[in-house]
C-alpha cells in the first residue's frame, strides 16, 4: 500500500483500482506548478478504473510517501462475482473483543 505524506494536490477519483503508472506529462507538471506556486519532491501520474467506461487519468503531488508491506484487499467489481471463500490472510479469521 502506497501512503502520500502531506499531498498538496490530488486529482484522482475516491475509489479506483487497477492503477498503471507513468511519468507524469509536462502538461500536468505544469498545471502543478500553477497550482501549488512550486514542485513538491514526489509527483506522481497515473491511469486507472474509476468505474466508468474510460480509464481516468490520476495525478498526486505530495511532500514524500511510505510504502506499507502486506496484501491489500480488493473489492471485488460491481459486475464480477468474487470467488467465494478467498482470504487474504493465511489462517482462521482475528478474533474481536
Amino acid at each position: 500500500m502506497i501512503v502520500f505524506t502531506d499531498p498538496g494536490f490530488v486529482s484522482c477519483p475516491s475509489a479506483l483500482q487497477g492503477p498503471v503508472f507513468r511519468e507524469p506529462a509536462a502538461e500536468e507538471a505544469a498545471r502543478l506548478r500553477r497550482a501549488l506556486g512550486e514542485t513538491l519532491p514526489v509527483v506522481v501520474a497515473f491511469e486507472a478504473d474509476g468505474g466508468g467506461s474510460e480509464p481516468v487519468s490520476c495525478l498526486i503531488a505530495a511532500q514524500g510517501l511510505d510504502i506499507l508491506p502486506g496484501l491489500v484487499p480488493r473489492r471485488p467489481r460491481a459486475r464480477a462475482q468474487a470467488d467465494p471463500g478467498l482470504r487474504d490472510w493465511p489462517g482462521p479469521p482475528m478474533p474481536t473483543d
